[in-house]
């Protein structure tokens, strides 16, 4: 028996298996993953699962969006429980187990249920509990510059043409955030390195403040207008670069803070409606209308870093971050107005804006990464057809301009 975190409440029993890509299991089951990942999600959405048990998974990642998005189509609902180590859930695969509405999953017993099913959701949606995961980032120090060094992605490694598209405009995108003289450097392992830049907590403080974020949040939803105006008119590789650097200049204040600043809109949803209230209108803020389209064109995103994969090329949404903001304020007023919380909206409207604002621009930043890192490799494709990937990823992205340059001269 143990325990884990609640995302998607209810009470769940069947055969545990674990996800394989690629696989198909046509019994209905609760799938084991290590993470919740939009690959996962469609498999969930074309299998027969009831439940989801992740060993490290964000509540707002976005496999778990698209989730929230067939939920509001209609779409039978989940368990889903997270925060479960693999060495805890070896035991429990290929047997029927049972989860309860408390979050505990243990091995089948006929006492509780004699059936495969999901059972009494609505009952027990007051348990979920969305815990931001522990952050990764790590700190050092230089003894040469008597500076601390910060890698906020450790777990990541970056080769060293990504690294040089990225370094400048991370740089500047940290004097934005108030740094003094910022740098950065990448080590043997693929590591990127910051010194003179604020720690992980001081981002997640910045990003936590509504006055200082919001200036933040309106340039990053304005370039990512831009960009998808840009990319509608046509494109180079070098204006790709262009745009890579530009994507990456508002990149650090809500990427691993996104889950502490939704935490915050949580808690106050909690404090005006109750926690059941709270947990229905999580879900309907954590939906916005690229999740549908995702959903509607199977766009499967693979979490690769790097600039160069064979990944096909994520399609150009036909609408923009501003319609779809625009979107999601009038349908969570609309919401809010159903349940008879008017007056959370008319009393917090501002608040409640920047946060449905907050979680849309997070829903985009993935998407407009993957937009913009499949169009450089097929460019770098078809411009140099017979040279393999690894050529490239040691160079320096000017280096590859220039040879980008003569080939279309």
């Amino acid at each position: 028996m143990m325990q884990g975190n609640i995302v998607f409440t209810g009470e769940a029993c069947a055969v545990l298996r674990e996800y394989k890509k690629g696989s198909s299991i046509n019994d209905l089951h609760i799938l084991f993953v290590h993470s919740l990942t939009t690959d996962v999600a469609f498999y969930v959405l074309n299998h027969p699962v009831c439940g989801i048990i992740s060993e490290e998974s964000s509540f707002a990642t976005h496999g778990a969006n698209i989730l929230r998005c067939s939920f509001l189509n209609s779409s039978p609902k989940i368990v889903w429980i997270t925060g479960v180590p693999r060495s805890k859930i070896e035991y429990f695969l290929g047997k029927r187990i049972s989860i309860t509405p408390n979050g505990i999953i243990s091995e089948f017993s006929k006492a509780k249920l004699a059936y495969d099913t999901i059972i009494s959701q609505h009952e027990h949606e007051d348990k979920a509990i969305y815990v931001p995961l522990r952050k990764k980032s790590i700190v050092d120090y230089n003894i040469n510059s008597g500076a601390f060094l910060v890698a906020y992605w450790p777990h990541r490694n970056f080769n060293f043409m990504t690294f040089s598209v990225m370094r400048d405009a991370l740089c500047n995108n940290l004097r934005l955030l108030g740094a003094n003289k910022p740098s950065a450097s990448l080590d043997e392992s693929g590591i990127i390195w910051f010194e003179n830049s604020p720690l992980h907590s001081e981002l997640s403080t910045m990003a936590k403040n509504i006055e200082f974020a919001l200036p933040i949040l309106l340039k990053q939803i304005g370039l990512y207008d831009y960009l998808h105006g840009k990319l509608q008119i046509g494109y180079s590789l070098t204006n790709l670069v262009e745009m890579l650097k530009e994507y990456f200049s508002v990149f650090l204040l809500f990427h691993d803070t996104y889950e502490d600043v939704l935490v915050e809109i949580d808690a106050l949803l909690k404090s005006e409606l109750g926690n059941t209230g709270a947990y229905q209108a999580m879900n309907v803020l954590m939906c916005c209308k690229l999740n549908a389209w995702m959903l509607e064109n199977d766009v499967i995103l693979e979490k690769r870093k790097n600039l160069l994969s064979n990944e096909a090329i994520v399609i150009l949404p036909q609408f923009t971050i501003k319609s779809d903001i625009e979107y999601c304020e009038n349908r969570f007023r609309h919401y809010l107005i159903r349940q008879g919380f008017e007056h959370l909206w008319n009393s917090k409207k501002e608040v409640l804006k920047f946060y449905i604002a907050f979680f849309v621009a997070k829903e985009w930043k993935f998407v407009m990464n993957k937009i913009l890192f499949t169009r450089f490799s097929q460019c770098i494709q078809e411009l140099f057809p017979d040279v393999p990937f690894s050529e490239f990823e040691s160079k320096d992205i000017s280096e590859i301009v220039n040879l980008a340059n003569e080939v279309t001269a």
